[in-house]
């Protein structure tokens, strides 16, 4: 696997670079400041904006809620089948082997009621 991103200070500490060392993931740098260097990337953060707010909406989330709507729409995207890769199949496809299970998936913002057993 490739990483490539900016020289944004999160991508660059000793740390980082030790993990992706770790998982044999190369990483490479774009000039800083010139997003069509990192257009695939940039694109995809757009689409996890759009996806963040649509479900934000769609739930009538407050807005302290937004971190759990955009993991809900990375978890998503990591499921749905896409062009970019070969057979149209989905990220969690291609890392994995075999498709995604889609019984886990369940609707943002849904009511769930919650009980409480009380031993004794």
């Amino acid at each position: 696997f490739i990483l490539q991103s900016d020289n944004a200070e999160e991508y660059t500490s000793s740390d980082f670079e030790c993990k992706l060392r770790e998982r044999n993931v190369k990483h490479q740098y774009s000039s800083s400041f010139e997003p069509s260097q990192n257009g695939r990337a940039e694109r995809s953060i757009r689409l996890v904006s759009q996806m963040l707010r649509s479900l934000s909406l769609f739930a009538n989330l407050p807005d302290n809620l937004w971190c759990y709507a955009a993991k809900h729409a990375g978890y998503l995207l990591d499921r749905l089948p896409t062009s970019a890769n070969d057979g149209f199949k989905s990220p969690y496809e291609v890392l994995h082997g075999a498709p995604p299970s889609y019984q886990d998936c369940k609707i943002l913002g849904c009511l769930v009621h919650f009980y409480e057993h009380k031993s004794g």
